[in-house]
């Protein structure tokens, strides 16, 4: 009998809320992901790329980036000057941008198990 009285006044409590229906494709609220892009840089030789000067697309496209921050793809490479370095700009993302970033060539950093968030240089 409680449980049946404790639903009733769930119920009579909810009847006044609102629901607000989206527009068709569009997710109010929606959860945010991490993409990531490959720095381009090699081992061995400086390099003028910064965080900012990768991510600022995404900004540019009208995609709200949340947070940003450096790191590694996570792979073994050998030590070899001119070698990739493996560095990538992680940014979060709502994810109903994730095509438009996509098509800035980034991708989602689920895609990469064995990355991992590094201080920038």
């Amino acid at each position: 009998m409680k449980i049946f009285t404790a639903a009733i006044i769930v119920a009579v409590g909810l009847s006044g809320c609102n629901v607000v229906v989206a527009p068709s494709g569009v997710q109010p609220n929606a959860p945010n992901v991490q993409v990531y892009k490959f720095f381009g840089t090699v081992q061995c030789e400086p390099s003028s790329i910064t965080l900012t000067s990768v991510t600022d697309p995404l900004r540019k496209a009208g995609i709200k980036v949340a947070s940003e921050s450096c790191g590694t793809d996570g792979m073994m490479r050998p030590a070899v000057c001119g070698g990739g370095d493996g560095r990538i700009a992680i940014a979060e993302i709502p994810s109903n941008d994730l095509a438009k970033a996509a098509s800035l060539g980034f991708e989602e950093l689920s895609k990469k198990p064995d990355a991992q968030i590094t201080k920038c240089r």
